[in-house]
């Protein structure tokens, strides 16, 4: 019996560089190789012919299909392989070539085109490269030309086989290939495409194009173009189906993504990446259990199938490690059901996490929008909640008690679209309700001052946030509360140790200036509320935004009426203790301390449960020198403990980690380096107050004997987030070489540690330097060059 012949058809333009290895790789394999020159002015004629290739030559008219046709018209072997010149065959796929090209059953096979992009991952995909060669069987399309329509028009889909033969095609690997170039290249053909001839795949190639230069709306108007156009049974469509579903997801189309996914899940029950798929979109969004049974799902079948796209994931989302990853936020959601009811307007950077923390225990999410103009309302559909328009005139308590109208669940929650419930308190929450309790519960309600997310640079208050879904209504313009109402009926509220944090630090300081001037423009509106109360609210707008001299402007407005307060209000209301801490507290960012210690010593035998104001006390005698007066109200602190988050607006740490840093600078200007060392590692081992240790340790270096990376190592304390901490710390204090080797050590150690990773506070310490030592530069400079202006 006759030996198949097989011929190598390949076209190329100035691929004198890859015709080696690609001519290499089918050594001994192929009995001819035809090559098609469409134009090059490199060496690639003369080392195609150096390898025996019979060249021929064509004009280049921004179609692929004519040269490749050209080339199968010349081939007389039995069988033909196509490669491109930036391929290669597997050498481990020589056999399967054999075995393929002696086989009668089929007329053609799919191949896996292997696509190395990064880090050893693949992107694999199948298509169809080995084929008999017959007049019938030609290649259409101007670009990504395909052959399968010839051969189902002629033979039928039965007659495609699958094959293990691996091409590994190295055009698209960022580190070999120019491939801005390439893209330009394929637009210019696409863009050219007459009317006519815009089919289904023709969308799919022209919305790949565009995602591969981070176009993802033009990519998913190009691919929902191609969706309609394309039969399940086409050769692309599974890709096409894929690359939709991941632009979604890149959209944060959540809602529209698993709509879609759904739908093709039963179309292909092979293609177990839509699982996956699904996952991530369930993860987005907080729906951890989801994310859980859709991983455990794809896990458990069987390998995705060669005729379907495939790729290697990216090590920090294996679904087996995803899956393990969040098995501990998956939680039982309650019985009885909960609605939660959220609040916003213009809250886009905040609302997708504010939904991550919640999506997994509410059986209802309801947002209220209050006249948003960016794309809050979207986000929020997109992500599940059912969304409702109020106009931007009505006030909190009014847009609360609406949503609290839509709500069906026995037991509501309520936060602000800027706040997100603690990962570690969902638990509790849904335990909670559970069980026989009160009407209602108050919450500890954490405002972050800073991008950093440090606990101790925060700020906590009491607000009771859930209760049973019955009559009640909040109460009050400027502090919505809804405790009255609940009291009212003979029903109680009790504390319970259950977190919602506030990242509106974390927005961008344009959008947070403008947030500050619509609430504080609100608040001036509050014609119901009562001047003190209202000093208060602006006040505390202030402080929360960074504001400390505004909060003082505000606050001080109060001053006079302070003891006609305490003396004759008895027993004394929450806003007078918060008020009280809240004036101290600027008025210590603001180096008021004459003023300070006269509020303090007025205060403080009024609230002796209020360890916040002894603890700001010893804070000033420590900056006048005083220290042994210093030492005593630390160790005060430390005695009494924090105050009661449910009675007092409470600085985390404020009766543990912070006295204990403090007592252990004390000992450090002391040279009692031991001390010191032992007070930090006792403070570190408190939650919350590692990054208040490493902020000692960082600013005392020189005292303890030792480089700041050197002490963390030695503590056993060495991670990009105290590398980052300390080189902000240092930068600060004008250590600039010190703060860029902790710098540049916190870059090189967190690509070590496991995902998921932090890199804000890296960023943060990065932009700090670089901002100081611009700023410590610029002095040195002539006062009359624009570059000083600049880095000022």
């Amino acid at each position: 019996m006759r030996k198949p012949r097989l011929s190598l058809c390949l076209i190329a333009k100035n691929e004198a560089a890859n015709l080696p290895r690609c001519l290499n790789s089918v050594k001994k394999l192929a009995d001819e190789i035809i090559l098609v020159d469409t134009g090059s002015t490199d060496a690639t004629i003369a080392v195609a012919r150096a390898w025996g290739a019979n060249v021929l030559t064509e004009p280049w008219e921004n179609d692929f299909s004519k040269p490749r046709n050209k080339a199968l018209a010349q081939a007389t072997g039995d069988w033909i392989l196509v490669l491109d010149c930036d391929e290669e065959l597997d050498p481990e796929s020589k056999a399967a070539v054999r075995t393929a090209i002696a086989n009668n059953t089929y007329e053609a096979y799919l191949v896996s085109i292997v696509n190395p992009v990064v880090q050893g991952a693949e992107i694999v995909a199948a298509t169809i490269r080995l084929f008999r060669n017959q007049p019938c069987l030609r290649f259409q399309g101007r670009i990504h030309e395909q052959i399968s329509a010839a051969l189902i028009n002629n033979f039928g889909p039965q007659a495609i086989g699958h094959s293990d033969i691996r091409i590994i095609h190295h055009g698209y690997n960022p580190s070999t290939a120019n491939i801005p170039a390439k893209i330009q290249r394929n637009l210019n053909i696409l863009l050219r495409y007459p009317e006519a001839e815009k089919d289904g795949f023709y969308f799919y190639n022209l919305g790949t194009e565009y995602l591969r230069l981070g176009e993802k709306e033009k990519a998913l108007t190009c691919f929902q173009q191609s969706l309609p156009l394309t039969k399940p049974t086409q050769g692309y469509a599974p890709s096409l189906v894929k690359k939709t579903i991941a632009t979604l997801l890149a959209l944060n189309q959540y809602r529209e993504a698993i709509r879609q996914l759904q739908h093709y899940q039963a179309i292909y029950p092979e293609f177990t990446d839509l699982h996956y798929l699904e996952a991530l979109c369930h993860l987005h969004c907080g729906r951890y259990s989801n994310a859980k049974a859709c991983l455990g799902k794809y896990l458990a079948l069987p390998p995705t199938p060669p005729a379907f796209p495939r790729e290697t994931p990216d090590p920090a989302n294996d679904p087996a490690v995803l899956r393990n990853r969040i098995r501990r936020l998956a939680i039982r959601p309650p019985d009885p059901p909960l609605s939660i009811c959220l609040t916003g307007r213009d809250e886009a950077p905040h609302i997708a996490r504010c939904l991550r923390s919640i999506n997994e225990i509410g059986r209802e999410i309801i947002f209220v929008d209050t006249g948003s103009t960016d794309n809050t309302p979207v986000i929020a559909r997109q992500m599940g909640a059912k969304v409702f328009s109020l106009p931007a005139t009505v006030n909190l308590t009014t847009a609360r008690n609406y949503a609290l109208d839509q709500a069906t669940g026995d037991w509501v929650l309520v936060l602000n679209a800027d706040e997100a419930l603690a990962d570690e308190t969902r638990q509790t929450l849904t335990t909670l309700l559970d069980r026989p309790g009160p009407a209602g519960y108050q919450l500890k309600i954490q405002h972050f001052l800073a991008a950093g997310l440090s606990p101790g640079d925060s700020l906590c208050l009491g607000s009771c946030r859930l209760f049973r879904r019955r009559s009640y209504r909040f109460q009050g313009t400027v502090f919505p509360d809804i405790t009255p109402a609940i009291r009212t009926t003979g029903e109680t509220v009790l504390p319970v140790e259950i977190t919602i944090h506030r990242f509106a630090c974390l927005a961008p300081p344009e959008y947070r200036a403008g947030k500050q001037e619509a609430n504080l423009k609100a608040l001036h509106q509050a014609a119901d509320t009562d001047p003190l109360t209202r000093n208060l609210a602006l006040g505390l707008a202030c402080y929360l935004t960074g504001d400390n001299q505004g909060a003082c402007r505000y606050l001080a407005r109060n001053m006079p009426y302070l003891e006609q307060l305490l003396i004759n209000t008895p027993p004394l209301p929450a806003a007078v203790a918060w008020y009280c801490q809240l004036f101290a507290l600027a008025l210590f960012h603001t180096g008021k301390y004459r003023q300070l210690m006269t509020l303090l010593n007025t205060a403080c035998p009024y609230f002796p449960d209020c360890t916040g104001l002894v603890y700001l006390k010893a804070r000033v005698y420590s900056r006048l020198g005083r220290h042994a007066q210093a030492e005593t109200l630390f160790r005060q602190c430390l005695a009494q403990g924090d105050s009661p988050w449910e009675h007092h607006l409470v600085t985390p740490g404020e009766g543990t980690f912070r006295p204990l840093t403090a007592l252990a600078g004390i000992h450090a200007h002391r040279n009692e380096a031991e001390k010191a060392l032992a007070l930090l590692q006792q403070a570190a081992q408190i939650p919350g107050g590692f990054d208040e240790a490493v902020t000692g340790l960082a600013l005392w270096h020189a005292e303890l004997g030792a480089p700041p990376d050197q002490l963390l190592a030695a503590h056993g304390w060495l991670n990009s987030r105290s590398l980052s901490i300390a080189a902000e710390i240092l930068a600060k204090t004008n250590h600039y070489e010190a703060s860029l080797r902790c710098l540049t050590l916190a870059g090189e150690t967190i690509t070590k540690e496991p995902p998921p990773r932090d890199f804000r506070p890296l960023v943060q310490a990065g932009n700090d330097l670089l901002t100081r030592f611009s700023r410590q530069a610029a002095k040195f400079l002539p006062g009359n060059i624009d570059l000083r202006r600049l880095l000022s």
